[in-house]
């Protein structure tokens, strides 16, 4: 289990960890001014396993593409939205 933290700001924007989980987009290194406190041992071991794999990173990706190789896979079951709006092409 990986708790990985979500930060939104106040006009809804996505924290750089979640943004990873969801988009795939890496997270902003650490400055090193702000590095873990030695008195946190478990704070680098957290933010190394929520970055790294086996963490989820792309999910929304990954679910594009796997509706998208369905999508050619079963012609007969050609839908041109996800779901049942009209809105979404794809699951993201």
């Amino acid at each position: 289990m990986i708790l990985t933290p979500i930060a939104i700001n106040a006009h809804g924007r996505l924290g750089p960890m979640i943004r990873q989980n969801f988009y795939g987009t890496p997270p902003p290194a650490i400055p090193t001014r702000k590095q873990f406190k030695p008195n946190r041992p478990n704070a680098k071991a957290m933010y190394d396993r929520a970055t790294t794999l086996p963490a989820p990173i792309g999910i929304f990706i990954e679910a594009d593409q796997r509706w998208k190789q369905l999508q050619a896979e079963h012609p007969q079951h050609n839908q041109k939205f996800y779901g049942l709006s009209h809105y979404a092409p794809t699951p993201s």
